[in-house]
């Protein structure tokens, strides 16, 4: 900084301004940044998100000292927001992977209730997504499970999900790498940049934070060492294919695995395989679900029966799924009969909804027999399944409101008086 000589670390972007200060230096500190920023014209605010000391005790405690600026009051903060990103006085990362998770659902909701208003198809909105939410928090994440669940409730929410929906469908549909993939990619692509800058003070502080176990530096040395294959923190030739490979290489591998869960995983009976040939290119439509995804609740719907039987007591199970309390159908309970509510039960064999589905009924039993021929159906007809979908769960949604146990809370107590 012009003019400035801090004995202590000092960080700054635009105009702001981080002093790394000991105890006893803050007040000598503060003058002189006070003096500095007089001398460019520049007046340092106060106020707890502009000038603040974040330090490691809470206010009031003792040793804290009462810093002022033009006999204003420095506050004392426990968390402070810097570049984007919330810092604690504790060095916690759980509360800035709370405020992540706050502002990439708010951000989720805003842009689905937009898209639902233009009716945008499912694939677009999910490279918009991308676009929008993800690159702007993925470099602020640095614990990777947590970082997946936030990003598997941003997806519920595109996808009108159920909270406790099956996981492998809710990226497949969307066609999004998980972000456990992503972020050690991003760790590495930010660690090259910094390493082959010639004028960056990070350069050289790098290599040295690198030996910390658990800082930024050390994970990111240590994701480089797996792109890389080497031990030092020598930037390869060619890093950028480099890395673009490893990170397509990654990405499959994720997919994969994904792929392997959903046909694994007995809530997900009839959940269909993807389109013959999909690319899985984001943007495009890659599985039968996505194909007709832009007709509001109607495509909803159908994804959620398809994509493990949410909403039904039974979910998406075999048939042979012994009827209990919590997952009867309260429709052929109340008619003396004891069925478990399954995707099958409800499509092919409960007499609440058969009227609406008579039309499709062949379709339907295709599709349930073999879910893989969802991509083979024409358009029209996978239309015609979909509309009369919806008119079966709307038959289902006005019952269960007659009988007054359309919240969930009330179901068990309906079905204790019947069974």
């Amino acid at each position: 900084l012009p003019q400035l000589r801090v004995p202590c670390p000092v960080l700054g972007y635009v105009d702001d301004l981080v002093l790394c200060l000991r105890n006893g230096d803050q007040k000598a500190g503060l003058q002189l940044a006070h003096a500095w920023s007089d001398r460019i014209r520049m007046k340092l605010n106060v106020g707890d998100d502009k000038s603040a000391l974040l330090a490691p005790w809470v206010p009031g405690h003792e040793g804290g000292e009462q810093l002022c600026i033009d006999g204003t009051h420095v506050p004392i903060v426990q968390q402070y927001r810097y570049l984007g990103g919330l810092v604690s006085f504790d060095a916690s990362v759980l509360p800035a992977l709370r405020d992540v998770q706050k502002r990439v659902l708010e951000k989720t909701a805003a842009l689905a209730r937009w898209a639902q208003a233009q009716a945008l198809p499912l694939p677009l909105l999910a490279k918009l997504w991308v676009i929008i939410v993800e690159n702007a928090v993925l470099w602020l994440l640095a614990h990777l499970f947590a970082c997946d669940k936030i990003q598997r409730k941003a997806g519920r929410i595109l996808l009108g999900y159920h909270a406790r929906s099956p996981i492998p469908p809710i990226l497949l549909e969307l066609t999004w790498a998980p972000w456990s993939t992503l972020v050690p990619c991003r760790r590495v692509a930010l660690l090259w940049r910094v390493l082959t800058s010639q004028h960056s003070l990070l350069r050289h502080l790098v290599p040295v934070a690198a030996g910390i176990p658990g800082s930024w530096s050390n994970l990111a040395a240590i994701d480089a060492q797996l792109v890389s294959g080497r031990t030092s923190l020598d930037v390869p030739d060619g890093h950028d294919a480099l890395l673009r490979r490893h990170v397509k290489e990654q990405c499959e591998l994720a997919r994969n695995n994904l792929l392997l869960l959903a046909s694994s995983n007995g809530l997900l009976l009839h959940y269909p395989k993807p389109l013959p040939g999909c690319s899985w290119t984001l943007g495009e439509f890659n599985t039968p679900l996505s194909r007709l995804s832009a007709r509001g609740k109607a495509s909803v719907i159908f994804r959620r029966l398809f994509a493990g039987g949410q909403g039904l007591r039974g979910g998406d199970r075999l048939r042979c799924l012994q009827p209990t309390l919590g997952n009867c159908c309260l429709f052929c309970l109340k008619h003396r009969k004891r069925n478990s509510e399954t995707l099958h039960h409800f499509l092919l064999d409960c007499p609440l909804p058969s009227d609406a589905l008579s039309a499709v009924r062949a379709d339907v039993e295709s599709c349930m027999d073999n879910s893989s021929r969802l991509a083979a159906l024409p358009i029209a007809r996978l239309r015609r399944v979909q509309d009369a979908l919806l008119r079966a769960w709307e038959l289902r949604k006005a019952w269960l409101r007659q009988e007054g146990v359309l919240k969930a809370s009330n179901t068990l107590r309906f079905a204790k008086a019947l069974w």
